[in-house]
């Protein structure tokens, strides 16, 4: 069995190589102070002043546990620790999972540093992996915490707790390595929280990351007619429109300035050009420049103190998107109307023709009820957020494809298609403002759930040859890394306009297959990133390099392929045989790209995953 509970109320945990000793359970950070504990050989029972108690059952679960809880009377606690202060023995190298996008995500390599990971834990090394899952996410937000070496277990009821409740049970298990062991995870909680099918990658085209705020109808016709003449080598499903279409944030359907006959007409217009409409939509935004804040502020989520909800302030210039609104409020939808009127907004999108959203800032809605007033309470931050999901599937429809943009993770599995996994990049590398160095590393960190909960998003592809400061082989080294990661691939560049060896690179890149990606050696430190395809013709592997360094790779090949695949073309190289290839150079902020097939590889493929 993978726990021993002593006579105490403490208990230990273990799978494969870590044991977590000396556990025990807390409630609001503080360790349960009990006037009786009785202990059995699967459970321990706490009993506490007033009548409060603490039930913690257990059970065998895989190779390692499982932990319900069950309380009662704790209703006003915000949080409750199923185990805290737990030392951990064997668990060396520690995997975090972020909150949402931009994470941070990643292996913690110092024991002495504390973190929170979100939903998922991993501890262990070279003999193994220790993993601690929550599955079910659909009303508490659980997380583990590591301070001064100690970790806990917490799930936070934000004082929603039933006066009898039973928490969702916490998942110990061993794998034999880190990728095996978080993907296990994912697997458990995309079945529990009912996760979407994946398809094919998206392709699409967006107006954000090159025309901002600054589309409108005239550009848009325009680009359109310039895509039209390259569909052979730019075939988007989806052309769509981000911010800026609007009057003011909440005001999602009134028309503007930039768009004088609505947005109706620019979906008609994608639409007769052969593409599907895309939006962009904050759903939880309301600015104060809005209709919709001035006819109705008391659907406006307040603070504790009575005060509006401001996640923004603009009282400087320049103002964001060149709106004039000074404040942004959050709409609080658990109030009726408040939720009758967005969900009018997304059935209306729907009949205009839009079939791909892109609904942006969700961790606006994620607010903590233990510190705001809400029109209906009772509920905990995760249940009013995954109210308005659900509304917004049922509204743009089962077919109709959906990008998450900063949000909360676990809470979006089962509803999105796809999701932002990092922050925005830019046009340059620099390690300030949009550089690529927060995508690289979720990227990677992240790829054990894409194609299981949904399709990663890694950002936009910057292909243009112009307004850019990043160098050609920036430019194809991150559009490499987009393509081969399995998730989505898009642009916001205008290709009618770009050069014709930029326009191949996007031909290169396009996705054809649902993929599998494999990361050999990803908890590994490192200075390359080690991405591998498998496709029924041969392998596709990339090595990319974010470093200033040149970095020098002697792979091992028979652990990385199959004896008979033993012709090899880099890209922009000459076909070669594998007893050829003992080593090879990475350049700085570059990668290098390799097809391994049993079959001659004469010319270079014109797209990745057809060779």
């Amino acid at each position: 069995m993978g726990f021993l509970i002593h006579q105490d109320g403490s208990f230990d945990l273990s799978a494969g190589p870590v044991t977590l000793r000396g556990a025990y359970p807390a409630a609001d950070g503080t360790p349960l102070r009990p006037v009786r504990v009785e202990t059995a050989e699967d459970r321990a029972v706490y009993f506490l002043p007033e009548g409060r108690r603490m039930e913690l059952r257990f059970a065998p679960f895989g190779k390692g546990a499982s932990v319900t809880a069950r309380l009662t009377g704790f209703s006003a606690a915000h949080d409750v620790s199923v185990f805290a202060a737990a030392a951990a023995e064997g668990g060396g190298l520690a995997f975090r999972q972020g909150k949402g996008m931009a994470g941070p995500s990643g292996f913690v390599r110092s024991e002495e540093d504390d973190f929170e990971s979100d939903g998922i834990l991993a501890l262990g090394g070279d003999r193994g992996v220790c993993t601690l899952c929550v599955p079910d996410q659909t009303r508490f937000r659980s997380r583990f915490v590591r301070k001064d070496g100690a970790y806990s277990a917490l799930f936070d009821g934000e004082g929603c707790f039933g006066e009898e409740e039973t928490l969702p049970a916490l998942c110990l298990d061993a794998a034999g390595s880190f990728d095996e062991g978080l993907r296990a995870c994912a697997g458990r909680i995309a079945g529990a929280m009912g996760a979407r099918p994946v398809t094919i990658p998206a392709f699409h085209w967006c107006s954000w990351y090159y025309l901002y705020h600054n589309l409108d109808e005239t550009i848009l016709e325009e680009y359109l007619r310039g895509f039209s003449a390259l569909k052979a080598d730019a075939p988007f499903s989806h052309i769509q429109i981000d911010a800026g279409y609007f009057p003011a944030c909440g005001d999602w359907l009134l028309p503007s300035p930039r768009f004088p006959e609505g947005l109706k007409k620019a979906a008609d217009a994608i639409r007769a050009a052969g593409y599907e409409p895309g939006i962009w939509i904050g759903p939880f935004m309301v600015g104060d420049a809005s209709q919709l804040y001035r006819d109705h502020p008391d659907w406006m989520l307040r603070g504790a103190d009575g005060t509006l909800v401001r996640c923004w302030t603009w009282y400087n210039e320049p103002k964001v998107w060149g709106y004039r609104d000074c404040d942004y409020y959050v709409l609080d939808t658990s109030h009726p109307d408040a939720m009758a009127y967005l969900r009018g907004v997304f059935r209306t999108l729907r009949s205009w023709g839009f079939t791909l959203f892109k609904t942006d800032f969700l961790f606006w809605g994620l607010q903590d009820s233990s510190g705001v007033l809400r029109h209906a309470p009772g509920k905990t931050s995760v249940e009013y957020f995954r109210d308005v999901l659900a509304m917004i599937r049922e509204e743009i429809g089962e077919d109709a494809r959906w990008l998450g943009c900063i949000s909360p993770f676990l809470p979006a599995v089962g509803y999105v298609d796809m999701m932002r996994v990092a922050g925005d990049v830019g046009a340059q590398w620099e390690r300030t403002g949009f550089g690529p160095e927060n995508m690289i590393r979720e990227l990677t960190a992240d790829q054990y759930f894409n194609g299981v909960y949904w399709q990663n998003d890694p950002d936009a592809v910057m292909l243009r040859d112009f307004h850019i400061h990043l160098r050609q082989e920036q430019i194809e080294a991150l559009a490499l890394l987009a393509a081969v990661s399995g998730g989505t691939v898009y642009t916001s560049d205008p290709v009618h306009e770009i050069a014709p060896d930029r326009l191949a690179l996007l031909r290169l890149i396009r996705p054809r297959h649902v993929l599998r990606p494999e990361y050999p050696l990803w908890e590994k430190d490192r200075p390359t990133t080690l991405i591998v395809n498998r496709l029924p013709r041969g392998t596709v592997l990339y090595w990319f390099n974010p470093t200033d360094d040149e970095v020098t790779e002697t792979p091992d090949w028979d652990a990385l392929l199959p004896a008979e695949q033993a012709h090899f073309r880099f890209l922009h190289g000459e076909e070669q045989k594998r007893e050829d290839v003992v080593y090879f150079r990475v350049p700085p902020r570059s990668g290098r790209l390799l097809f391994a097939s049993e079959d001659p590889i004469p010319r270079e493929p014109e797209n990745l995953w057809e060779f």
